[in-house]
């Protein structure tokens, strides 16, 4: 079987040269002979036409050599006539969600793969001028609009591409058509595009929808406070999406984990708002200390423990506490007619001891010495009642508990809770210090007094509820290149969020509206919470559009080759746009259909005659079938810019062009 592109023999090609030929002739009989001939050659190109037609098709009729580019540009009108028009259809009505506008192209097929292989071997024509990459492979076939629809972008898309090459302006055109949809739209942006967000800012504005702006760098710029950690307040769920930005997971991170577990703890139980800058400050047994006693006089109360109430004073009396941290106690003792001043006895024991202190002022410099440094240890603890042998005191708190659940039988259950935050109080301080240390940088970077404002305000703030519920749109604007660190923890504690939020709407089976998540550079943010999104996000009606540059971008994150190829397998749309590294073609490529492709081979052999004393020589052709990807991998390395294929989740293998969208 022998194929060509612009060969003479091309059946193609011999139906148009005749159908020219025809109505050149045509034109000479209209000309100079009568009529009735030039009805007979009317007849004759007609019957031509409709040859060309049936055997070949409408999109055969193209010349592949040519090298013209399909870009365009496409208003906001305009594409929303063709949505509406295209939801109209007569085509569209099988389809039950609504149509998504990709641009323009065609099907590509085994007879497009077949010339393009051809093209290959004859060397594709580059473009001329700034345009990188070839236009011959877009003009293979006829260009039409190209839609795909809703359901099937639940099933997540990936986008892979060079820098420069259109993901953003890809982004643009699909975040344009969900805010049309009146999704909730979630836009994650590490590089911090303005082009992209006033786009995306003008889109909601058409549509009355509410627009708000989360940038790390240029604060002033934020529409509203953001909770990072506003959709769940459970110390689990908590602890585990801050552990989860520590690059590593070992020993020391587990215990991390339970150090911030213990904090959201202690703010619930003192009734104080969780945020990550509240977080960072109650990570200390000290703070541990305070919210077991704030549970314990909750839990007499609770269960109406008078004796519990009566140690519990005598407790804060032995070890000083002041009443006055602990309202609900002070107004029980000030209405039970309890006195809550030291004792006689504990303040004469502190005279004499200043006495004992005073007489050895006047001895030698060195007992002097001596005495300064006993008298400030005692004043440092005498003045901190939280300080000293903490775990001794938490002990004695776990005995007043222990006697509540003792007299009251229809107490509720051991709290876990509780236990937990009397383990963190009976740990050494500086094996604690030592091992909470792995997260407090994290802690610290993320509540610094610029961002505190704005990601730690205790009331007002906004979360990822509050954008579902308002049905909004959210574009966070991460600035990498100028804090690549704080842009990594805000984009995936946004992204465990939203992972947590739509766990709920799942469980719960809540109907409302979609959501459509889009991570450009999704490299820099993703971690497990975004795994689990790919996974299970489609139970919450949530879409989600990631674009890359390489599949080593992924490689590096999770650290293994086949982490990596687990993530973009939960992908079931994926788009390429011009790539230059092979390893991500070859990836992209070999999740294609097969199909055979024939390639000519030619052997010239030469032989020496002795006897003769000539040569002679033999040339023999064949021609060699083989199964390869239906579009090659050094055909991706050659796409201009805005240009791609897409292998869709309804079987579909396309070829097209985007347009940038303008106003």
């Amino acid at each position: 079987m022998r194929q060509s592109n612009l060969a003479k023999s091309d059946p193609k090609n011999i139906y148009l040269f005749i159908m020219i030929f025809n109505l050149s002739w045509f034109m000479v009989n209209f000309i100079f002979t009568d009529l009735l001939f030039m009805v007979f050659n009317g007849i004759f190109l007609c019957f031509t036409v409709i040859s060309c037609t049936v055997f070949l098709g409408f999109e055969e009729f193209y010349f592949s050599s040519k090298n013209v580019s399909s870009f365009f540009e496409i208003s906001v009108k305009k594409l929303q006539k063709k949505l509406k028009n295209e939801l109209i259809s007569f085509k569209n009505r099988k389809f039950t969600s609504k149509p998504v506008y990709l641009g323009v192209g065609y099907e590509f097929k085994p007879k497009h793969s077949r010339e393009l292989h051809t093209l290959l071997d004859h060397g594709l024509t580059g473009a001329t001028g700034p345009n990188q990459g070839s236009f011959q492979i877009q003009n293979l076939g006829r260009n039409r609009d190209i839609f795909t629809h809703v359901k099937d972008l639940e099933g997540h898309t990936l986008i892979f591409g060079t820098p420069g090459s259109g993901k953003t302006r890809f982004f643009d055109l699909l975040i344009t058509q969900a805010i049309f949809r009146d999704d909730v739209v979630v836009v994650i942006d590490p590089k911090g595009d303005s082009e992209l967000k006033d786009k995306a800012k003008r889109a909601a504005e058409s549509m009355g929808k509410r627009f708000e702006v989360l940038d790390t760098y240029t604060l002033e710029n934020n529409t509203s406070a953001f909770n990072l950690l506003g959709s769940s307040s459970k110390p689990t769920e908590i602890a585990d999406r801050l552990t989860s930005l520590l690059d590593t997971k070992s020993d020391f991170s587990n215990y991390a984990s339970e150090a911030i577990c213990a904090a959201v703890i202690s703010l619930h139980y003192m009734r104080r708002a969780v945020t990550i800058s509240a977080i960072k400050n109650a990570m200390s047994l000290k703070f541990y200390f305070q919210g077991l006693i704030a549970r314990l006089i909750s839990y007499a109360f609770e269960n109406s423990s008078k004796e519990a109430l009566e140690q519990l004073a005598a407790f804060f009396i032995k070890n000083r506490i002041p009443f006055s941290d602990f309202p609900k106690l002070e107004k029980y003792m000030n209405i039970s007619g309890k006195d809550i001043e030291v004792s006689k006895s504990e303040k004469t024991e502190n005279a004499d001891t200043e006495e004992d202190s005073a007489e050895e002022e006047p001895k030698s410099g060195k007992t002097l010495r001596k005495g300064t440094k006993k008298s400030a240890s005692k004043s440092a603890s005498s003045s901190d009642p939280y300080s000293g042998s903490l775990k001794t005191k938490a002990r004695h708190l776990y005995q007043i508990y222990e006697l509540i659940r003792s007299q009251n039988k229809n107490s509720s259950p051991a709290e876990e809770e509780f236990e937990h935050l009397y383990s963190m109080c009976c740990k050494d301080e500086t094996y604690f210090l030592k091992v909470s240390s792995s997260v407090n940088p994290i802690m610290s970077t993320l509540s610094m007094s610029s961002l505190s404002t704005y990601f730690s305000k205790e009331s007002g703030a906004i979360s990822i509820r509050d954008i579902y519920m308002s049905n909004a749109v959210l574009y966070v604007s991460l600035n990498s290149l100028k804090n690549s660190l704080l842009c990594s923890y805000v984009g995936r504690l946004i992204l465990s969020d939203l992972c947590s939020f739509c766990g709920d709407i799942y469980a719960r089976n809540h109907h409302g509206p979609n959501i459509s998540i889009f991570v450009d550079e999704a490299a820099e943010v993703c971690n497990e919470y975004l795994v689990q999104l790919l996974n299970k996000g489609r139970g919450a009606k949530a879409s989600v559009t990631l674009a890359t540059q390489t599949l080593s971008d992924f490689k590096k994150k999770f650290g293994s080759d086949y982490a990596a190829t687990q993530f973009i397998g939960n992908c079931n749309n994926m788009i390429a746009l011009r790539i230059k590294d092979a390893d991500t073609a070859r990836a992209f490529t070999s999740t294609l259909a097969k199909t055979s492709v024939y390639r000519r081979s030619k052997a010239v052999a030469s032989r020496y005659d002795v006897y003769t004393r000539g040569v002679s020589e033999t040339c023999n052709y064949g021609v060699s079938a083989g199964e390869e990807p239906i579009f090659p991998d050094s055909a991706l390395m050659m796409l201009p810019n805005f240009e791609y294929v897409a292998k869709l989740n309804d079987g579909r293998f396309i070829k097209g062009v985007i347009p940038v969208v303008t106003e």
